[in-house]
């Protein structure tokens, strides 16, 4: 499982090239992994109870969008992305953001529950 100082490391990059950490899914397991540490971790970003460890993070695109990037927290790293119309209304940024994440889970081979 990964590490804190590794997660940091992580979130570092991003932050070294425009990407902002919007919204992290932790399982239970690493939510009590990490502790206190993980809201100082992760800042104003939004922390949803999940079945995979990931990040969403996002930077503005030149193509008139916002990009988003799917990152998952593990030892082997595994990233998606996806422009998104900068005037998208939330329902649609949601929706791309859920079929991100569900793509994500078949490629690590981790269905979504009760699917």
């Amino acid at each position: 499982m990964i590490s804190a100082e590794s997660i940091e490391a992580i979130i570092a990059q991003y932050d070294k090239f425009g990407w902002r950490l919007r919204r992290v899914l932790l399982t239970r397991e690493l939510r009590d992994r990490l502790g206190h540490a993980a809201e100082e971790m992760f800042g104003n970003a939004e922390m949803v109870d999940s079945d995979i460890d990931t990040a969403w993070f996002s930077r503005p695109s030149p193509e008139h969008g916002v990009a988003w990037e799917i990152r998952r927290l593990d030892d082997f790293p595994f990233a998606l992305v996806e422009v998104i119309d900068i005037d998208a209304d939330p329902d649609t940024i949601e929706e791309v953001r859920a079929s991100l994440e569900s793509d994500l889970r078949d490629r690590i081979g981790n269905p979504v529950p009760g699917h």
